[in-house]
């Protein structure tokens, strides 16, 4: 997903072999965000409050995060860099702050699951009309599926071209 760059992946990969115990507590913490997010993320697009102890676990990660991160500026921008590359909990911290970020900011309005598995996704079409996390997987299954049985009704009722 472009959160670490070749050498933060190095590093990390050489230090969870180094630290098999503290790369699994790691890879524990990151499922736990994972869960919280999600649980906070499905409820809004389902339009119910999120539950507070994924918000809180959610808050909290994301300022463990900022506390290992780098302010950096450029031209005309500020943005967050965590350049630590042996902190096993590196691979989590940008998700953490993006989740945060995607609270605080929004657009929970845009906020959606997909129709074809249990991803979640924001919605960034013009219309607001986007259905599923990915039209090369979900969406077309979901047209292949919509079309065979739009098919295999005009067959039953006799009034497709295969019934002539």
């Amino acid at each position: 997903m472009g959160l670490l760059d070749d050498a933060q992946a190095r590093g990390l990969s050489a230090a969870a072999a180094r630290h098999p115990r503290l790369a699994r507590a790691a890879f524990d913490r990151a499922r736990r965000l994972r869960a919280d997010a999600y649980d906070t993320f499905e409820a809004i697009a389902t339009e119910r409050q999120p539950p507070i102890d994924s918000v809180d676990r959610l808050h909290d990660a994301a300022a463990e995060a900022l506390a290992h991160a780098t302010l950096v500026g450029g031209d005309a921008t500020f943005a967050l860099r965590w350049d630590a590359t042996d902190d096993l909990d590196l691979a989590w911290w940008p998700v953490a702050h993006a989740g945060l970020e995607l609270l605080l900011r929004g657009p929970l309005d845009r906020v959606k699951g997909c129709g074809g598995c249990r991803y979640l996704f924001v919605d960034e079409t013009k219309n607001r009309s986007r259905r599923w996390c990915s039209m090369d997987d979900c969406g077309t299954r979901e047209k292949m599926r919509t079309y065979v049985a739009k098919r295999a009704a005009r067959r039953a009722a006799g009034t497709g071209p295969a019934s002539r």
